[in-house]
């Protein structure tokens, strides 16, 4: 019986929702089908940010942190494999220093954080919550790469889009600095994954 796993996907959705202003997505789209405009974490990627401004790119690297802190705890508490625990640990660590520096900035730039209507963050959210929630062991771990492997490579694929979308020059140079540790977290991910039986994901060149 896992029904803390079930309580902590309201939690963190509910978290975020309250956090941000925004509205969680109240239908959950596979990958393939969701918004073809934009970046999303777990799906195909085109780099473009119509109509986003700086509270929108804000609150899409919070929510995405937000999503990385969250799935990384889940794993120290779900996972045995000492591979992915580390992984798991790193996450928790980096993510939450970003998070937390993103959250100052909302406070002392002005920028009120708020999901664009075309951003599928949240979606991804739940979805990830949903596949992860009933696996344990091996599937478990091979499941959590996959996904980890997927929001980073995505991530990395839009950042060049996201730094010209911003405005504020913070946050411009916030997300032109993000680079470097996704980077690093993929190829550390791609490095467990081909232990594992799990197809690494494409490292997108720096634009």
């Amino acid at each position: 019986m896992r029904q803390p796993a079930r309580t902590a996907v309201a939690v963190a959705i509910a978290t975020l929702a309250l956090a941000h202003g925004v509205a969680a997505q109240s239908s959950v789209r596979h990958p393939s089908s969701a918004g073809r405009t934009h970046a999303i974490a777990g799906g195909d990627v085109v780099p473009s940010h119509v109509g986003w401004d700086d509270g929108s790119v804000l609150a899409h690297l919070i929510t995405g942190d937000s999503l990385e802190v969250a799935l990384g705890e889940l794993a120290l508490q779900r996972s045995r494999n000492e591979r992915i625990r580390r992984l798991a640990r790193t996450v928790v660590r980096e993510h939450g220093a970003r998070l937390r520096a993103e959250r100052e900035m909302a406070g002392t730039d002005g920028i009120t954080p708020r999901l664009h209507r075309s951003d599928r963050s949240m979606d991804h959210l739940v979805m990830a919550f949903k596949e992860l929630h009933p696996l344990s062991g091996a599937d478990f771990d091979r499941a959590w790469l996959r996904h980890q492997i997927t929001f980073h490579a995505d991530h990395l694929a839009a950042l060049a889009s996201l730094k010209t979308t911003a405005r504020d020059d913070e946050l411009e140079d916030w997300v032109d600095a993000s680079y470097a540790p996704a980077r690093r977290h993929l190829e550390r991910l791609n490095d467990v994954a081909r232990t594992m039986g799990v197809e690494p994901g494409v490292v997108p060149r720096r634009q």
